[in-house]
């Protein structure tokens, strides 16, 4: 238990530390370490939105003798880079990232990675690139075939009442970097009255009953011009297969903690990728190394508004965990060696709904599942 007792560190905090990608570009990030001399493993969070909104963590992990670097993701804020395209970067900055922080002069060469949503599709996205410094991962809430889930649905539906709302968030920040102030203007003429983050009412009443969709390709090209190639490829075809990660599991060769939640829109990332790794990972450690956890909250639960409801659903204070701890658990164990009781866990801990309990399994999907067919009928009343 003596391992698992914060120390009593102070934080230090370096500010603005480069670190330049292959292709010269300089990505920036905040290091915060021990007030003490030594070497520690480091833990990595990697962020589009603003790499101060990840310092919490802080207070978190530096007290557990660790250091935590938190980044700034290519053309997004402080860091270099043209207009943010999301996902196409994050592999192979991903690799880069975690060697440069293997490299600092607080670190002993052990890197793990941390993050949830975007934050977890970067950690997704680098691990079959294999960085050498790279030990586990620990990550929550997202796509891993970026077609099915994230723009197209299903049998190829556009998701437009996600995609639009995320182009337009992600947008202001560009608009500031290219001094394009009209084009700002422009974009929040498109929610009047509502604040950057805060679209969907505006959105919801004035623009999502324009008709053609195509008509917003046009409007964003100057500010969201990737907007245009999700729409020119509506099919599963190369463009996505380089974001689809389940066909690179049999090139991941470390231990990953997968943290999902039913009622996430990206719920299928984690049980595919879990599964499609225990199943072709590139090694005997990746393949047993990895765990899933899935319990009844939304998108973000536990990290921004910890609850146990969903609605009017409240599932009780079994559903209640605290992620900080597990996380630090994870890390003790595959980063320092310690015996947090990780080995002796079973691979799948899901939170089963109606009963509020949690369950331990052997695997997943389940081997004693039984699959039975739906289908959609109108009771004699469609009219199409």
């Amino acid at each position: 238990m003596a391992n698992w007792i914060p120390k009593a560190y102070k934080v230090i905090k370096e500010d603005h530390v480069p670190a330049r990608m292959r292709d010269g570009v300089t990505l920036y990030a905040d290091v915060y370490r021990p007030d003490a001399p030594g070497q520690y493993p480091v833990i990595l969070m990697r962020t589009p939105y603003g790499r101060e909104a990840t310092a919490p963590n802080a207070r978190r992990y530096v007290p557990y003798g660790y250091v935590l670097v938190t980044q700034d993701t290519r053309a997004r804020f402080e860091s270099e880079g043209d207009w943010y395209y999301p996902l196409i970067h994050e592999a192979v900055d991903g690799y880069d990232t975690v060697e440069w922080a293997a490299r600092l002069p607080w670190s002993d060469g052990r890197v793990g990675t941390y993050g949830q949503s975007y934050l977890c599709a970067v950690q997704y996205l680098m691990a079959p690139t294999r960085p050498p410094h790279l030990r586990a991962m620990f990550a929550t809430s997202a796509p891993s075939d970026w077609h099915e889930c994230w723009v197209y649905r299903g049998a190829g539906v556009l998701d437009f009442g996600w995609l639009l709302p995320y182009c337009l968030m992600m947008t202001p920040d560009q608009l500031k970097r290219k001094g394009t102030r009209h084009l700002l203007e422009t974009i929040r003429s498109y929610y009047p009255n509502q604040a950057e983050m805060n679209l969907w009412e505006g959105l919801k009443e004035e623009h999502f009953h324009h008709l053609p969709i195509y008509d917003w390709v046009e409007r964003l090209n100057d500010s969201v011009p990737y907007l245009k190639d999700y729409f020119d490829h509506p099919e599963e075809d190369g463009y996505w297969h380089q974001l689809n990660v389940r066909r690179q599991a049999d090139q991941v060769s470390v231990p990953i903690f997968h943290l999902a939640s039913w009622y996430d829109g990206f719920l299928e990332g984690g049980l595919h990728y879990f599964s499609a790794i225990r199943q072709h990972g590139m090694t005997a450690e990746a393949r047993a190394g990895q765990r899933l956890m899935v319990g009844p909250w939304p998108h973000l639960y536990p990290y921004d508004a910890p609850t146990s409801q969903v609605g009017e659903l409240d599932f009780g204070p079994e559903a209640m965990v605290r992620v900080g701890d597990m996380s630090i658990r994870w890390f003790n164990y595959w980063l320092k060696g310690i015996d947090s009781g990780v080995a002796e866990e079973k691979p799948v801990n899901i939170f089963v709904m109606g009963d509020n309990v949690w369950r331990e399994e052997d695997d997943w999907p389940l081997a004693r599942a039984k699959y039975t067919p739906f289908y959609m009928h109108s009771g004699g009343r469609a009219n199409t």
